[in-house]
């Protein structure tokens, strides 16, 4: 039997569980994320109806949705100066943005963004956040206080 080339995407549910649906037989199979989280992001799995194909494991509690908002950040604590960014992704829980040359921003900083969403209303959003991961100019997010989320956000995720 061939292996289907497109690898599908799972993701993680509260239970630490991913539940995937063979691209052959349709026949859905819930497995246990806990033996491989931190090992790998993909791999392969073999359905009962012999199909062998590509499962990748995404991690993340929310959906991240890809974005090109222009916006500006200001470093919070430490206190410093702010900078230009442009929102590359946002999700319920947090945004990703890219920051421009020597932007100095760190790990475990907290940052205050402000951006206008390009939705009809042009939303406008300003929102405190703590740094998680950089990646060059590529900053990651959660915001601080995710019991305030915006229902302009909420309804700008699902379209």
């Amino acid at each position: 039997m061939t292996e289907p080339t497109e690898t599908l995407k799972a993701y993680v549910q509260d239970d630490d569980c991913i539940t995937i649906t063979c691209p052959v037989c349709n026949q859905p199979a819930c497995l246990k994320v806990e033996s491989f989280r931190n090992k790998c992001q993909t791999f392969k799995v073999r359905c009962a109806c012999k199909a062998v194909f590509k499962v990748k494991v995404d991690y993340r509690r929310f959906y991240r949705k890809p974005t090109e908002i222009p916006g500006i950040y200001k470093s919070l604590i430490p206190p410093g100066p702010g900078g230009e960014i442009m929102v590359i992704n946002l999700s319920k829980g947090g945004i990703g943005f890219k920051a421009f040359t020597g932007h100095g921003i760190r790990e475990g900083a907290t940052l205050q963004v402000s951006f206008e969403l390009d939705d009809k209303k042009r939303t406008y959003l300003q929102k405190k956040v703590n740094v998680q991961n950089i990646n060059g100019d590529v900053i990651g997010c959660r915001f601080s206080d995710p019991d305030l989320f915006e229902k302009a956000l909420g309804f700008y995720l699902q379209h």
